[in-house]
């Protein structure tokens, strides 16, 4: 039943990445198709008359200035506006030397000098027909092209733009949505092998998305008034990118020197944004400047990447679409000089990320039914029958001599085997208090049954915290076990709980005959039962040693 369950949701969620991708891959199709009837100003259609463009060059910028003059005709429709796509411009428009419309450099503090990308829309009322339109556009950059300027409605422009960047903008939704899905998982993921990994593909694949959204023209459309700051986010998150993706590929690499080397590569690339991002922020540069220092970044990540997957021969399946995709998605950028087409690497992360969080929810099954199972192996190694046998038996005699010890006895084993049978449909960890009271309970048992054999004394400082169901009354039996009629006629057991730094730590000492692994030719499972369930529900550990004076000392620690 188990490996039917695991391979039909290894296929369902195989079935459904491919749709997905499918899908995705069929709306790349659609992007880049423009109306045919949108007006550009470069083309003079028929809505203007005498175009005329001049150019200057300006001062402290190191673009050029461009004055178009022209003059609307007299049959513009209502809701007709002017729609300026200004990319790292400045612009003024006039009507009649009067001044309308503006975007200039702010006074006083404020994130960068770089106006960023945004569309400019002025509207072209029937009172401006006829008059001569002037507009200025400064470039904050050299090498931009002529902007893109166009008479038509604003609800037209916007279908435009969706036209061409729907499928985009579908995507960098799903990859943000992906990303915060993966983080949220990765933080709280009881997995802690896994727990790098997730995380470093939720933080890429959110800024990726973030990235690609930002610098989509409907967003700048949408969003005018914050279309500067849209700008600085979405470059922002553009430099955060490098650091995310050396932080998954060393989460995937096993030799600790190759991830020691990526490490310090992860942390100078941090320290090299912090300070992009705080120079920025004190006005000492413009992060457009040093785009080809980001450039190069990525292409020593890219070369990182290629490097390791021939030297390893592993994980090519990861590491292979990943280099192509960056190095395409470059390329792209290189010769259009934007980045809405360049959506290479934005559906390999949609993909891998659909990919990885498929394994997540398998490894989640597995997680679930191996802790079934540990349960129940602890509940049958805990309740053995000769314990069962042996312990009634007292009971039925102390029914005769002793009545009240009988009762508490039978109480403190109903007590015991509640506790134990409970344990069993527990998923969660459970408060200290009850493994207390259950090592109480069964220590009880065991008293009567051995009097004046067994001694117990508690020290408990640190209680508020929890721990898998039977931890801690499976290693106080196992040293009345293996203490008592193997060379010993008394055991005295001590259980102290501290806090220590971000953990709790409970200790176990005994003065028995001590511990070792294998006893009479067997494993102790019971105690290794214990220990695989604090890792996989606690993230905790569990250390056995002899004590130098002699008898056993046991050291559990959970993270609090």
């Amino acid at each position: 039943m188990k490996k039917i369950r695991l391979e039909t949701v290894s296929q369902a969620s195989f079935i459904g990445m491919l749709l997905i991708f499918m899908i995705l891959c069929a709306a790349i199709a659609f992007i880049g198709q423009t109306p045919d009837e949108l007006n550009y100003i470069s083309s003079e259609p028929d809505y203007i008359n005498d175009l005329n463009v001049q150019r200057y060059a300006v001062k402290n910028y190191a673009g050029i200035k461009r004055v178009y003059n022209f003059v609307p005709k007299d049959d513009l429709s209502g809701g007709t506006s002017l729609c300026i796509h200004l990319r790292h411009q400045f612009a003024s428009v006039y009507a009649s030397g009067k001044l309308i419309a503006t975007v200039q450099e702010t006074e006083g503090f404020d994130i960068g000098r770089d106006p960023g990308n945004r569309w400019l829309t002025v509207p072209l009322t029937k009172d401006l027909s006829g008059k001569l339109m002037r507009v200025e556009i400064i470039s904050y950059y050299s090498g931009y092209k002529e902007p893109e300027m166009l008479i038509t409605h604003r609800d037209q422009l916007i279908t435009m733009i969706l036209d061409k960047e729907l499928p985009v903008g579908i995507m960098c939704i799903l990859a943000i949505i992906e990303g915060l899905i993966l983080l949220m998982e990765g933080i709280v993921l009881p997995l802690k092998g896994n727990r790098t990994n997730i995380i470093s593909i939720g933080l890429l694949s959110m800024e990726l998305g973030i990235w690609k959204l930002c610098g989509l023209q409907i967003s700048q459309i949408l969003l005018y008034k914050d279309a500067k700051n849209l700008y600085y986010i979405g470059i922002m998150s553009a430099f955060m990118l490098p650091g995310c993706a050396m932080a998954l590929l060393s989460s995937v690499m096993k030799k600790r020197a190759e991830k020691a080397v990526l490490h310090v590569c992860i942390i100078l690339s941090q320290i090299f944004t912090l300070g992009v991002f705080l120079l920025q922020l004190l006005g000492k540069l413009e992060i457009h400047d040093i785009i080809p220092v980001y450039l190069g970044e990525c292409i020593f990540m890219i070369a990182v990447a290629v490097i390791y997957m021939f030297w390893s021969g592993e994980r090519r399946l990861l590491l292979l679409p990943f280099a192509a995709a960056c190095i395409a998605d470059i390329a792209v950028f290189h010769v259009s000089g934007s980045t809405v087409n360049a959506v290479f690497l934005l559906i390999w992360m949609l993909a891998f990320s659909m990919i990885s969080f498929s394994r997540y929810i398998i490894q989640s099954i597995k997680r679930d039914e191996e802790l079934r199972e540990t349960r129940i192996t602890a509940l049958m190694s805990q309740i053995r029958p000769h314990f069962v046998h042996n312990t009634l038996t007292s009971v039925y005699y102390l029914c005769e001599t002793d009545p009240p010890l009988a009762q508490q006895v039978l109480l403190n084993f109903t007590r015991y085997l509640q506790g134990n049978f409970s344990s069993i449909s527990k998923k969660e960890p459970v408060p200290f208090s009850e493994e207390i009271e259950q090592t109480r309970a069964y220590f009880a048992v065991e008293q009567a049954r051995f009097p004046g054999e067994l001694d117990i004394s508690y020290e408990l400082d640190f209680t508020a915290f929890k721990l898998p169901p039977l931890t801690l009354q499976p290693i106080v039996e196992n040293s009345v076990k293996h203490g008592l009629g193997k060379g010993s006629d008394h055991i005295s057991i001590h259980v102290k709980s501290e806090q220590l730094g971000g953990s709790a730590r409970i200790t176990i000492d005994d003065d028995g005959p001590g511990f070792r692994e294998v006893d009479d030719g067997r494993i102790h499972t019971g105690i290794q039962n214990v220990r695989d369930r604090l890792q996989l529900m606690s993230r905790g550990s569990l250390e056995i040693k002899n004590r130098p004076e002699g008898g056993t000392r046991v050291i559990i620690s959970v993270p609090v």
